[in-house]
């Protein structure tokens, strides 16, 4: 994982995207459990790499501050207080899956953290208004295969930022890139049919 990271930063810093420089310093993994205990090793490494978004730019409009196709990367402390509130309301919101992403309209990208589940490190996309496909889908095999998918739409460019700083997408280029990395995603899955 910290291989597929660097190598992601990299290509990063070639194509001069800006989200990059909006994302803050990683934190020390002794801190990281000293917050929360149940990630994921790959989980733990991403916010070893950076700590989501820095503050100073949560103001900027959403389509400068995704990552991803709609897909916002926030701080570990931003992403606990998420998880301690939200599993209260939330439908489907289990005890085991922590928000590593969210969209910034209600959607997250949470990773299964239960040692003992068959879905154990999967990314599902959860989103109370998502009436096709269910409130709860799976969307990435593991946060390695969310990163390959990633950066691969990065390297293709199928994702890109425009001259005024914001995101863009080519959604069919995205749907094949990602559905071939995650063959167990039901989310791609969908899409393609």
């Amino acid at each position: 994982m910290k291989q597929l990271l660097s190598k992601f930063e990299q290509l990063l810093i070639e194509k001069d995207i800006p989200v990059l420089n909006k994302l803050d310093k990683g934190i020390k993994a002794s801190e990281i459990d000293s917050i929360i205990t149940m990630l994921p090793k790959d989980v733990k490494h991403l916010y070893n790499w950076r700590n989501g978004l820095k503050n100073e730019f949560k103001e900027l409009p959403l389509g400068q501050l995704w990552f991803f196709n709609y897909g916002l990367f926030p701080s570990l402390e931003a992403s606990v207080t998420l998880f301690n509130k939200s599993r209260e309301f939330e439908t489907e919101w289990r005890e085991s899956l922590f928000p590593v992403f969210i969209g910034g309209g209600g959607e997250h990208y949470l990773v299964e953290c239960d040692k003992s589940s068959e879905q154990f490190g999967k990314i599902f996309f959860h989103c109370i208004s998502n009436y096709e496909m269910g409130v709860l889908v799976s969307k990435y095999d593991s946060i390695s295969h969310f990163f390959t998918t990633v950066f691969e739409c990065y390297l293709k460019d199928v994702y890109w930022y425009n001259s005024q700083g914001y995101f863009e997408c080519d959604f069919q280029a995205e749907i094949e890139i990602a559905s071939k990395i995650n063959e167990h995603s039901q989310y791609w899955k969908f899409l393609k049919e």
